[in-house]
């Protein structure tokens, strides 16, 4: 029988699971090395400090890979998965990672920890792991869990110098805008379809003028929808 292509290899699966086993063991380290008590005002800086340079100092010696970079964004979140999750709770993700051969791993464990409410995070995890969403389904799926807004698109837009580059790599993204919401028009609610609609518009509007500055014929213009 062919296997899933959402399906990670079998092997895949048990690193993933022993991944977020350690991430949780590193971090309840961390938290009897340096419990919460300890950080009070105007020591909890240092003595965060103190704690990463014990933990890489360890990872260096011991050669142990994390699937992470070690720094006190990372220190803050192993130590929330520790106060936030048992053995029992880790090891059950582990071997449900096993068995569903999925791809979810520490990111997205880590990915995880902006959904507040532990309800409506595990109910995620658990669909996120017998699913093996990947990282970006799972990004999406916490974003309307917290019913917050994207606030970014990835890296910073790069503008080319050239002014003839910038209007291709603007004609790109007309191109793009286009085909996608032709692609999506149906599944997308009647009254953000009808916003949508207008938006296509005024992007072929700047599509058709571009090609008056790059002519190429034919082959540059972008194709005329109804809905």
């Amino acid at each position: 029988m062919k296997p899933k292509s959402d399906r990670v290899t079998p092997e895949l699966a048990d690193r993933n699971a022993a991944q977020i086993v350690a991430l949780w063991e590193w971090g309840c380290d961390c938290l009897e090395n340096c419990p919460p008590a300890r950080l009070v005002y105007r020591k909890a800086t240092k003595r965060l400090g103190n704690e990463l340079a014990r933990l890489k100092r360890r990872q260096s010696e011991e050669k142990a890979s994390l699937a992470l970079g070690l720094n006190l964004d990372t220190l803050g979140k192993l130590r929330r998965i520790a106060a936030d999750y048992d053995r029992k709770k880790i090891e059950t993700m582990a071997n449900k990672i096993r068995r569903h051969r999925s791809r979810f791993s520490t990111s997205h464990l880590i990915r995880s920890l902006a959904v507040a409410d532990r309800k409506t995070r595990d109910s995620l995890l658990a669909q996120a792991i017998r699913e093996s969403w990947t990282l970006s389904t799972l990004e999406r799926h916490v974003q309307v869990a917290r019913g917050a807004r994207r606030v970014g698109a990835g890296r910073k837009p790069f503008v080319p110098p050239d002014k003839e580059q910038c209007l291709v790599v603007l004609e790109g993204l007309c191109l793009r805008w286009l085909r996608w919401t032709e692609d999506a028009a149906t599944e997308l609610p009647s009254g953000v379809r009808n916003l949508v609609r207008d938006a296509d518009i005024a992007v072929a509007a700047v599509q058709t003028g571009l090609a008056k500055h790059l002519p190429r014929g034919k082959k540059g213009e972008g194709r005329r929808r109804k809905r």
